[in-house]
Protein backbone atom coordinates (compact mmCIF):
# COMPACT_ATOMS: atom_id res chain seq x y z
CA UNK A 1 0.00 0.00 0.00
CA UNK A 2 2.72 2.87 1.13
CA UNK A 3 4.33 1.39 -2.73
CA UNK A 4 1.16 2.19 -4.36
CA UNK A 5 0.46 5.76 -2.56
CA UNK A 6 4.27 6.47 -3.28
CA UNK A 7 4.05 6.09 -7.06
CA UNK A 8 0.45 7.91 -7.00
CA UNK A 9 2.23 10.93 -5.58
CA UNK A 10 5.18 10.95 -7.33
CA UNK A 11 2.81 10.50 -10.62
CA UNK A 12 1.08 13.93 -9.18
CA UNK A 13 4.03 15.83 -8.70
CA UNK A 14 5.06 14.56 -12.27
CA UNK A 15 1.79 15.58 -13.63
CA UNK A 16 1.68 19.44 -11.66
CA UNK A 17 5.26 20.09 -13.01
CA UNK A 18 4.83 19.06 -16.67
CA UNK A 19 1.61 21.32 -16.90
CA UNK A 20 2.70 24.18 -15.10
CA UNK A 21 3.64 26.01 -18.36
CA UNK A 22 0.13 26.08 -19.64
CA UNK A 23 -1.22 26.94 -16.14
CA UNK A 24 0.94 29.54 -16.70
CA UNK A 25 -0.72 30.69 -20.03
CA UNK A 26 -4.23 30.51 -19.14
CA UNK A 27 -5.19 33.34 -16.38
CA UNK A 28 -8.53 31.03 -15.30
CA UNK A 29 -6.21 28.20 -14.17
CA UNK A 30 -4.01 30.46 -12.36
CA UNK A 31 -7.32 31.93 -10.07
CA UNK A 32 -7.77 28.25 -9.01
CA UNK A 33 -6.18 26.19 -5.84
CA UNK A 34 -3.64 28.00 -3.47
CA UNK A 35 -1.79 31.06 -4.47
CA UNK A 36 1.92 30.43 -5.67
CA UNK A 37 4.53 31.73 -2.96
CA UNK A 38 6.39 33.46 -6.04
CA UNK A 39 3.02 35.41 -6.91
CA UNK A 40 2.44 37.07 -3.47
CA UNK A 41 6.61 37.90 -3.18
CA UNK A 42 6.15 41.16 -4.53
CA UNK A 43 9.79 42.33 -3.93
CA UNK A 44 11.22 39.17 -4.14
CA UNK A 45 13.00 38.95 -1.36
CA UNK A 46 11.98 35.47 -0.48
CA UNK A 47 9.71 36.25 2.21
CA UNK A 48 5.66 37.69 2.18
CA UNK A 49 5.03 40.86 4.14
CA UNK A 50 1.61 40.94 5.55
CA UNK A 51 1.04 43.95 3.26
CA UNK A 52 2.24 41.54 0.34
CA UNK A 53 -0.32 38.85 1.33
CA UNK A 54 -2.94 41.04 1.77
CA UNK A 55 -2.65 42.92 -1.98
CA UNK A 56 -2.21 39.45 -3.61
CA UNK A 57 -5.61 37.88 -2.06
CA UNK A 58 -6.93 41.80 -2.90
CA UNK A 59 -6.47 40.68 -6.43
CA UNK A 60 -7.08 37.35 -6.65
CA UNK A 61 -10.51 37.89 -4.83
CA UNK A 62 -10.99 40.67 -7.86
CA UNK A 63 -9.87 38.62 -10.34
CA UNK A 64 -12.56 36.07 -9.57
CA UNK A 65 -15.49 38.63 -8.79
CA UNK A 66 -14.86 39.75 -12.62
CA UNK A 67 -14.87 36.29 -13.73
CA UNK A 68 -17.80 35.33 -11.61
CA UNK A 69 -19.85 34.15 -14.62
CA UNK A 70 -16.98 31.38 -15.59
CA UNK A 71 -15.76 30.59 -12.39
CA UNK A 72 -17.40 30.15 -8.87
CA UNK A 73 -15.31 31.71 -6.25
CA UNK A 74 -15.79 29.22 -2.92
CA UNK A 75 -14.35 28.40 0.30
CA UNK A 76 -13.32 32.39 0.49
CA UNK A 77 -14.35 31.91 4.69
CA UNK A 78 -11.83 29.42 4.29
CA UNK A 79 -8.63 31.39 3.34
CA UNK A 80 -5.67 31.17 5.25
CA UNK A 81 -4.34 34.63 7.33
CA UNK A 82 -0.88 35.60 7.20
CA UNK A 83 -0.84 35.23 10.54
CA UNK A 84 -2.10 31.23 10.22
CA UNK A 85 0.97 31.07 8.38
CA UNK A 86 3.72 33.05 9.90
CA UNK A 87 4.62 30.24 12.40
CA UNK A 88 7.77 31.69 13.93
CA UNK A 89 5.84 35.18 14.28
CA UNK A 90 8.50 37.43 12.34
CA UNK A 91 5.94 39.34 10.62
CA UNK A 92 6.89 37.62 7.29
CA UNK A 93 6.14 34.16 5.79
CA UNK A 94 9.31 32.00 4.49
CA UNK A 95 8.94 29.97 1.44
CA UNK A 96 9.72 26.69 3.83
CA UNK A 97 6.45 28.12 6.16
CA UNK A 98 4.16 28.62 3.50
CA UNK A 99 5.14 24.81 1.90
CA UNK A 100 4.68 23.21 5.44
CA UNK A 101 1.34 25.07 5.88
CA UNK A 102 0.57 24.31 1.86
CA UNK A 103 1.26 20.35 3.00
CA UNK A 104 -0.58 20.81 6.66
CA UNK A 105 -3.97 22.13 4.31
CA UNK A 106 -3.78 19.23 2.02
CA UNK A 107 -3.67 16.50 4.51
CA UNK A 108 -6.73 18.32 6.40
CA UNK A 109 -8.55 18.45 3.37
CA UNK A 110 -7.61 14.90 2.50
CA UNK A 111 -8.68 13.78 6.13
CA UNK A 112 -12.02 15.57 5.87
CA UNK A 113 -12.89 13.86 2.11
CA UNK A 114 -11.94 10.57 3.85
CA UNK A 115 -14.08 11.42 6.91
CA UNK A 116 -17.04 12.51 4.75
CA UNK A 117 -16.34 9.78 2.63
CA UNK A 118 -16.61 6.79 5.59
CA UNK A 119 -20.40 8.81 6.95
CA UNK A 120 -21.65 8.50 3.64
CA UNK A 121 -20.76 5.04 3.83
CA UNK A 122 -21.96 4.42 7.04
CA UNK A 123 -25.29 6.08 5.85
CA UNK A 124 -25.41 4.15 2.43
CA UNK A 125 -25.37 0.95 5.04
CA UNK A 126 -27.52 2.47 7.11
CA UNK A 127 -30.23 3.16 4.66
CA UNK A 128 -29.67 -0.52 3.23
CA UNK A 129 -30.38 -2.07 6.52
CA UNK A 130 -33.52 -0.07 7.22
CA UNK A 131 -34.65 -1.19 3.56
CA UNK A 132 -34.40 -4.67 4.26
CA UNK A 133 -36.12 -4.65 7.62
CA UNK A 134 -38.81 -3.05 6.12
CA UNK A 135 -38.91 -6.09 2.96
CA UNK A 136 -38.71 -8.46 5.58
CA UNK A 137 -41.50 -6.55 7.52
CA UNK A 138 -43.43 -6.49 4.28
CA UNK A 139 -43.05 -10.48 3.45
CA UNK A 140 -43.79 -11.26 6.89
CA UNK A 141 -47.25 -9.43 7.04
CA UNK A 142 -48.00 -10.86 3.51
CA UNK A 143 -47.64 -14.61 5.01
CA UNK A 144 -49.83 -13.74 8.17
CA UNK A 145 -52.58 -12.46 6.29
CA UNK A 146 -55.64 -14.93 6.12
CA UNK A 147 -56.44 -15.79 2.31
CA UNK A 148 -59.05 -14.70 0.43
CA UNK A 149 -61.00 -16.57 -2.54
CA UNK A 150 -61.84 -19.73 -2.97
CA UNK A 151 -61.69 -21.70 0.33
CA UNK A 152 -62.14 -19.42 2.95
CA UNK A 153 -65.56 -20.09 3.74
CA UNK A 154 -67.26 -16.93 2.59
CA UNK A 155 -69.43 -18.28 -0.10
CA UNK A 156 -72.85 -20.12 -0.95
CA UNK A 157 -70.79 -22.71 -2.68
CA UNK A 158 -73.27 -22.37 -5.36
CA UNK A 159 -74.19 -26.05 -4.84
CA UNK A 160 -77.47 -27.79 -4.30
CA UNK A 161 -78.11 -29.28 -0.73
Amino acid sequence: MKRTLLANSTAAVLLAIATLPAMAADPEVTNRGPMPFDSMDADGNGFVSQEEFRKAHAERTQQRVEAQERYQYRNMDEAPRHADIDTDRDGRVSREEFQVHQQKRMQQRSQERADRQQQHEKQRQENMERHQKRVEEMQQKRFEQPASGMGSGSGTGGGKR
